[in-house]
């Protein structure tokens, strides 16, 4: 049986509840991955959300950072579903600036490629995209914009995905050795 709690903001504690989410986030094709995160053994309620046991990646595997562009950055992980089932439909909207070579190699395979992605609030809180059955999708656009734009020339880009559940995940982040 649910048991629920209060939900009263914690008012006074100097928290933020700024809106958007920070501009470095986190990456890693689902075919690096040796263990997926998890929450510790025998997670009872809100710690079964909680995915505190790290990613263990393949050896050379790991997250890879990228960066978004404040006004641009944005989570979204909407309810999913009627009132007898559920689920979250995520999407993260990010702006890349630039047109690298590795921006474009990006862009032209993560098309048919899967992911999981962790996705900081701008206090810090690390949102898990993506479990072993559900796998992010992540898609590039390059524009350059008129020569007024605000961001200049980059890649608009989204990573989506459908998932049963709204995970955190506190473990450590296993970063791709530096090339």
């Amino acid at each position: 049986m649910a048991q629920y709690k209060n939900l009263i903001p914690n008012w006074g504690d100097e928290s933020s509840n700024m809106g958007g989410i920070a501009q470095i986030g986190y990456f890693m094709p689902v075919g690096e991955i040796q263990t997926w995160s998890a929450p510790v053994a025998n997670a009872t309620g809100e710690n079964k959300f909680v995915h505190s046991q790290a990613f263990v990646p393949k050896t050379g595997g790991g997250f890879s950072k990228f960066y978004t562009t404040p006004e641009v950055g944005e989570l979204d992980l909407a309810a999913l579903g009627g009132r007898d089932a559920g689920g979250w439909d995520g999407s993260v909207k990010i702006f890349v600036p630039g047109n690298t070579k590795e921006l474009n190699y990006l862009a032209n395979v993560c098309r048919s490629d899967a992911f999981v992605a962790l996705i900081p609030d701008n206090d810090g809180t690390l949102n898990q995209l993506g479990d072993p059955g559900h796998y992010v999708a992540i898609k590039l656009d390059y524009k350059t914009g008129p020569i007024t734009t605000e961001h200049g020339r980059g890649y608009n880009g989204e990573l989506m995905v459908k998932q049963p559940f709204k995970l955190l995940y506190t473990g450590a982040i296993p970063l791709k050795p530096a090339e």
